[in-house]
């Protein structure tokens, strides 16, 4: 079952997507034709294009905020970056260690990732566990913890990676071009920041990002899903 959500969402609202997700993953599976288009709409209001894949008792859910990069702060870059990094790092009243060794338990796949106009999530899991992937999805979004010592430990990575791209021709070279095509514009800044932009990065600044980019999208703004769904997740 693959889904495809690009969408702002306040913390209420995220809730009915994932539980909606599965009741329409139960609902419709039994009439729907595979290959056939369907669209739907979740009690939450969220448009759905769901069409049936029964090749594997797989859900694979992706999704995308609109913003990403290009809302980081001028001297901090990579913050956007950082808070995807982040996300899995423990939620709600379970730290680090305790998130991931629930992810590990059912073998469940959640990552966040981000480019210049959006930040994109996903979750991939054994559909009889989609329960589980989906609360620790929405405890992730909408109650992420941002701990000091998982900050200290995901800067030092991010460090890391970024000096080692400093010796890689095809980084530089699209370093470079962005910065010189896009002066004195967002779209010019690293999406994954500098060495100075990301050491200047503090939990307040996490946490804000959060809050204003990873919420409901405004009435001008539409919410669309487009899904892929095997027989068996019913």
């Amino acid at each position: 079952m693959k889904h495809f959500l690009r969408a702002g969402m306040s913390r209420n609202f995220l809730k009915g997507i994932v539980m909606a997700l599965a009741l329409f993953s139960a609902s419709n599976a039994a009439d729907a034709q595979v290959g056939k288009i369907e669209r739907l709409k979740t009690p939450a209001g969220i448009e759905v294009w769901f069409v049936r894949d029964d090749t594997l008792p797989i859900l694979s859910l992706n999704f995308a905020f609109d913003g990403g990069a290009s809302q980081d702060p001028a001297d901090r870059a990579g913050l956007a970056y950082m808070t995807a990094a982040m996300l899995d790092e423990g939620a709600g009243e379970l730290d680090a260690r305790t998130f991931q060794e629930r992810l590990e338990r059912r073998a469940i796949s959640l990552s966040y990732n981000t480019d210049r106009d959006t930040f994109r999530g996903s979750v991939r899991v054994l559909s009889e566990h989609r329960e589980e992937a989906f609360e620790l999805l929405r405890l992730s979004l909408t109650a992420p913890r941002f701990d000091q010592e998982a900050i200290d430990r995901i800067r030092a990575s991010i460090l890391a990676a970024y000096r080692r791209s400093l010796t890689n021709p095809d980084e530089i070279a699209s370093l470079r071009w962005f910065a010189q095509a896009f002066p004195n514009h967002p779209y010019g800044r690293p999406v994954k920041g500098d060495e100075k932009s990301i050491a200047g990065i503090e939990r307040a600044m996490l946490f804000a990002y959060a809050k204003k980019n990873l919420a409901r999208p405004t009435s001008r703004s539409r919410s669309s899903v487009r899904s892929r769904a095997p027989n068996s997740c019913a």
